[in-house]
């Protein structure tokens, strides 16, 4: 019985030091390796990669719907 109070004890002691640690480190804003003022460029660059790949995406779709330029009549 002690045994087991005391597995169960240091088991629910090193969860909650990992979650303090989580946090602790996300609130410093240390996660994934970045600082936290480059998370912000790197959504930036992100978004701005993703818009330019959909407007390639729509033009290319608009040429082969028709078989033509989307001007042409």
């Amino acid at each position: 019985m002690t045994t087991e109070l005391l597995v169960y004890a240091s088991a629910m002691l090193s969860v909650i030091a990992m979650g303090l640690c989580g946090v602790l480190g996300w609130r410093l804003g240390w996660r994934a390796g970045e600082k936290h003022g480059r998370r912000a460029e790197r959504k930036e660059r992100i978004a701005k990669r993703a818009a330019s790949l959909l407007h390639r995406t729509e033009r290319r779709l608009s040429i082969v719907h028709d078989g033509e330029p989307k001007g042409a009549a």
